[in-house]
This record gives structure tokens, sequence and C-alpha cells, in this order.
């Protein structure tokens, strides 16, 4: 039955699932191209490139195409981490002082303003990252082929006694 006759019926045929790949197995097995730091990178970010770069190339996600990319993505990991150290300097949370109308002074607890910013660059952050294949997924990168079961053929029913 075809598919249009399928899809007038209601029902689909299954597809297989992608599996995400690091690297697809008919690329040829050739060296990485290397891609220089920028020469007007901040030292906070080139020591980001230093470490990060080394890995992204053998990935081969790192190339002077995807270079700018690559540049944000250390900004990013930069920023990320200076918002954390004002954070962590001044607190989780800060004291809100607020007067009403009759002059009594009000105090209350918010968490920090740079809470919700952090956040967000965590989310650009590891996004770079997964964009880069700089994180890992949880899963193989290589489909793994099932193992052979040498006993295969005395599987059969089984008889049991007295049934």
């Amino acid at each position: 039955m075809d598919e249009a006759t399928l899809a007038l019926r209601g029902s689909r045929p299954r597809r297989k699932p992608v599996l995400a790949v690091s690297r697809p197995a008919n690329l040829p097995q050739q060296a990485p191209e290397r891609v220089n730091c920028p020469e007007d990178l901040p030292i906070d970010q080139k020591a980001v490139w230093d470490a990060l770069a080394p890995e992204a190339m053998a990935q081969r996600t790192l190339t002077s195409a995807t270079a700018s990319a690559f540049r944000d993505l250390c900004e990013a990991i930069v920023i990320k981490r200076l918002m954390l150290a004002q954070i962590q300097t001044d607190g989780m949370t800060l004291v809100d002082v607020s007067v009403d109308g009759a002059g009594v002074e009000h105090q209350s607890l918010r968490a920090h303003p740079l809470l919700a910013k952090h956040q967000g660059m965590m989310v650009r952050v590891e996004s770079g990252m997964a964009r880069f294949l700089l994180t890992a997924t949880g899963k193989p990168s290589v489909e793994q082929a099932a193992p052979v079961d040498e006993f295969a053929e005395f599987d059969g029913p089984q008889l049991v006694k007295g049934a």
C-alpha cells in the first residue's frame, strides 16, 4: 500500500529514529582544518579558545566558516563566568528597601538581578557547546551492533516436565 492511501486511512508508516553522530562514517580521513585564534581576542577569551578549539577541530566543527560563531561561544563562556563571580560576591539574594507613604521603611529579600541573565547565558553556552560537539549527549556517537548470541540455535520452546 502506498503512502497516499495510508495517509487517507489515517495511519503512517513508522520511520526509524535518526541518531546524532559526531562524524559521518563516509567522511574521508584527512587531517582536520587548523583554525588559528583571532589576534584581537581578549586574554580571557583566548584562554577559553585554547582550551576548547583542539577538540572542536578534531570534531571538524571548528572551521574557518564557523570561527566567528566559536568566537561568540568563547565570549559567552567568559561573560557567564563573570556573572557567576559577581553573583557569588554579592550573594544569591539582595535586601530590597522601600519606604511607604507614611515614611516607614520596609525590607524584603529578592533574588539577585543577574540570576535570570546568568540562566540565559547558561542556555546560550550549552547550545554553543552542543553546536560544536563539545558536550556529551549521554548517547553513544556510533551506533553499535547488537551482540551475537552464539547459542541462539539452541533457543526454542522449552519443555517443562509434568506440564
